[in-house]
């Protein structure tokens, strides 16, 4: 029987030898190529995802800052109508009708807004807040009587006065409460930070802006007031992703403002780490506080998640944020996946096409 030489035998074995090795390396250097395109598309999306997040945020941001703008120029059309005595701020009677029909008339155009006040450096006062019930009650203090005078005006949801009490029992003086002594001192509209209201005790904040005599002599401050369940139900009504959070908070870890958690009616505003059902949320914040990064990535349990912190202008001085945690995937999942089958597909057809390479090579040799 005939034999191959020896040294041919030698010859196809290097000849295979190096051409194994030569398809080997090629498909090792296609395969890692693949595989650092991939991660350079899971970090360009992240990147791109946190772009998109920011967007949002600004988005959420300019209409809650329309919304306020909306109370500011409220306030500062009736701050303007007593300086230039169009209102008479000496006459109480005519305050009480004014800052009732604000009320009243302003439900539609202004939804948010549940009172307004006036308190003169005098210690008068005139309020009208709007009741659960939906009808307005006016709270006037009236300090130009001697003794001074308590009263309260009830209406019906028609406005129709229905009942007047007054004592001569006075304890609210304006001049004493946050929004006054803010606005005074700072001489200009301000934004108060969350505090009672004196009558209901619910938690608001106001806009505040002081009125001046021709002189620059304080005449006094006049206010508008949101109750602080209208901005729960603000961000309760934007929709981000399925999973996504929107909330405000202070950079102290105060919440102001968070989806299905009421806190009007309560004493004090919680802080973030009792949102123990959202350890995500409690992570970002701490993440931000110790990194001070406004956009970032983390991860929490088995999930990766974006976090984004905007500071809002109008309550800078109180350091309120916008933040905002969503589940990376809800902005991505599905263009990972697709990315990730594609990628597979390309290792498994070259890897596929290398073995068979290999048989052919082996059967020819």
């Amino acid at each position: 029987m005939f034999k191959e030489p020896l040294h041919k035998r030698f010859l196809f074995s290097l000849r295979f030898s190096i051409l194994t090795i030569f398809i080997t390396l090629f498909v090792i250097s296609i395969s890692t190529l693949i595989i650092i395109a991939y991660s350079r598309f899971l970090t360009n999306t992240s990147y791109t995802a946190l772009n998109l997040m920011e967007d949002a945020s600004g988005s959420v941001l300019h209409e809650l800052i329309n919304n306020l703008n909306d109370t500011e120029m409220a306030s500062q059309f009736s701050s303007e109508n007593i300086q230039r005595g169009i209102l008479n701020s000496n006459n109480l009677n005519d305050l009480t009708n004014y800052t009732f029909n604000l009320i009243h008339s302003t439900s539609k155009e202004i939804p948010n807004l549940y009172q307004a006040a006036w308190g003169d450096e005098q210690g008068n006062s005139v309020e009208a807040e709007k009741e659960p019930d939906g009808t307005i009650m006016n709270d006037n203090v009236d300090r130009t009587q001697v003794p001074p005078i308590h009263l309260l005006i009830y209406r019906d949801l028609s406005g129709n006065i229905i009942k007047k009490t007054a004592s001569k029992s006075v304890i609210y003086d304006p001049r004493m409460r946050p929004w006054y002594k803010t606005a005074k001192h700072e001489k200009k509209l301000i934004w108060t930070d969350v505090y009672p209201s004196e009558h209901t005790q619910l938690l608001g904040i106001s806009a505040a802006i002081p009125v001046f005599r021709d002189n620059g002599e304080l005449q006094g401050v006049f206010k508008l007031k949101i109750r602080l369940d209208y901005l729960e139900h603000y961000i309760e009504s934007i929709k981000t992703t399925k999973n996504g959070t929107i909330y405000i908070v202070t950079d102290k870890g105060k919440v102001i403002s968070f989806p299905k958690i009421a806190q009007s009616h309560q004493a004090e505003l919680i802080n973030i780490d009792k949102l123990t059902s959202y350890p995500w949320i409690i992570k970002s914040f701490q993440l931000y506080k110790k990194t001070g990064d406004r956009q970032f990535r983390f991860r929490y349990g088995h999930t990766n998640y974006l976090a984004v912190y905007n500071r809002i202008p109008h309550f800078a001085a109180h350091g309120w944020m916008i933040g905002i945690v969503i589940p990376e995937d809800d902005f991505i999942g599905a263009l990972r996946k697709n990315k990730f089958h594609r990628y597979s597909n390309q290792l498994y057809y070259f890897d596929t096409w290398y073995f068979n390479r290999i048989e052919f090579d082996n059967a020819r040799y």
